[in-house]
Formats: C-alpha cells, structure tokens, sequence
C-alpha cells in the first residue's frame, strides 16, 4: 500500500504510475490525481505552450514537414492494417502489400463525396471515430477495377430513362454528338488505349513495363512519361487518355514513354 500525497488515500501500487527517480519507484501521487494535476496544469500553461510551439513550427519548417509526413505514414499503416485482409497490411483481392500502392476503398462507393465533406485527411478521420464498418484496403489495380465492375465512374454510370423533356433532348444531342464523331466514342478510344498500351509495354505486349509486373489488364494499364511532366504535357496537347493515345500516335511513337499498371505509376510517384 502507499499513500497518495494529493488525495492522502492509501491505496494499492498498481494505482500508481512508475517513477524510477523515487525510493519506491513510483509516483508519489495516484493515478487519477496524477491526471487531474496535468489537466490543471495544461489549462493553467495551455496559451503559453500553444505560442511556444507555433514559435517552434515557423522556425523549423522541415522538420515540422516530416514530423507531419512520418505522423501520417503511421496512421496510414494502422488503417490499411486495420481494414486489410486478417488485419495485415495487404490488399484484399492479391498479395499486394506495398504500403505506396494501397489505399482505402468505400465498399459501397461514394468515395468522392465523402471526402469532399471531411475536408480532411481520411486516415485521420477513420482512426479518430474508431474504424467504422464500410472500408476495406485495395491496392490501386483493384480500385480501378472495382470502379469499372461497379461503373462508379464517367460513361460507366448506369443509363437513367426518363426524365424531364430537357433532359431528354440533351440525351438525343449528345448520342447524335457521338454519332457524328466517332473519336469520342468508348470503342475506339478502347482501340486507341490498346494499341498505344501494347507499343509502350514489356517487349511491345500489353503488359505493365515494370520489371517482374505481370499486370496485362487494360483497365490497369496507363502510359507514363518516364522523365515526369505528364501534367504539363497533357495541358499543352489539350488533355489525356484519347487525346494523349493520339498524339502519340500522330507522332510515330516517340520515346520517353512507358505502359505502367496504377500500383506502379504510384509506386513511380512516391519513389
């Protein structure tokens, strides 16, 4: 037994926090004293503290930057561990388990929207509210599979009938639209992926370029600028996908390019 100095209760050792500078080696006040004297102290000091570490944050960007970039890097393997296949860090379709290549998955979509509302870093948000039901970790392939299966996506949105005459006539102006040009249609901008996909890919097949990939799935598959500026080069051609398939084309195939799968064009990005 030992007695608290705050409350002045006998109460048992294991109502005690360790303290190896003391006799005993335990704190001299219990537990819930212990708690309430650093809550005291904490909104006695709390303006002060908050100034000091502001003061420390604008004078140490960098490190500031990585305390943040290495707090986020655990909480993203906590989460993913979390929602992955028997809690381990792995995609729950293959054996993926690089953590650059995961990534959280609503099961039953509505990914978007749902961080637009948070406005915030998801990782954060799921392990704040103590890991609700509804989340599973993919890797990127998978995602991008799952959106295709699901047509989460684009043209891939079930067909709605009906609707306002309004609505109606913007359906028939957009089908004669694809009519009258056939380079927006799905097919042939399937036609154009395939082909540009299959010239980049390991050894001219349609395969992901990285070595020991054996990703052949179209839906997977997308080119990448080897040397970065795949974002200015699509603003100065006038887009991606169909457009980029095209002007490669039109321009014989030039080099510096490469089929990549999404895990590696993720993995590429973070390397």
């Amino acid at each position: 037994m030992k007695r608290c100095l705050r409350c002045e209760v006998d109460k048992s050792e294991t109502e005690f926090y360790r303290n190896r500078s003391k006799k005993d080696g335990l704190n001299e006040y219990c537990k819930l004293c212990f708690l309430a004297l650093s809550h005291d102290s904490y909104v006695r000091h709390k303006e002060k503290k908050l100034a000091w570490q502001k003061r420390y944050r604008d004078a140490n960007p960098v490190l500031r930057a990585t305390a943040v970039r290495q707090s986020t890097e655990k909480t993203k393997i906590l989460v993913l561990s979390h929602y992955g296949p028997n809690g381990v860090l792995q995609c729950n379709r293959c054996d993926c388990s690089d953590l650059r290549a995961l990534t959280i998955d609503h099961v039953e979509g509505g990914g978007g929207e749902h961080r637009k509302e948070l406005r915030k870093n998801v990782w954060f948000w799921l392990k704040k509210n103590e890991f609700p039901e509804g989340y599973q970790t993919l890797c990127f392939n998978h995602q991008r599979i799952k959106q295709f299966e699901n047509r989460e996506f684009g043209g891939g949105r079930p067909k709605v009938e009906g609707g306002s005459e309004r609505l109606i006539r913007q359906r028939e102006a957009q089908a004669r639209f694809r009519a009258n040009n056939p380079r927006v249609d799905v097919q042939y901008r399937q036609q154009l992926k395939i082909q540009v996909c299959t010239h980049y890919g390991y050894n001219g097949e349609l395969k992901c370029a990285w070595n020991g990939c054996e990703w052949t799935d179209i839906r997977v598959l997308s080119i990448d600028h080897i040397n970065g500026g795949g974002t200015e080069h699509r603003k100065q051609i006038g887009g991606g996908g169909a457009v980029l398939y095209g002007w490669l084309i039109e321009q014989g195939f030039p080099n510096g390019y490469q089929t990549l799968c999404m895990n590696h064009q993720w993995i590429k990005e973070a390397a």
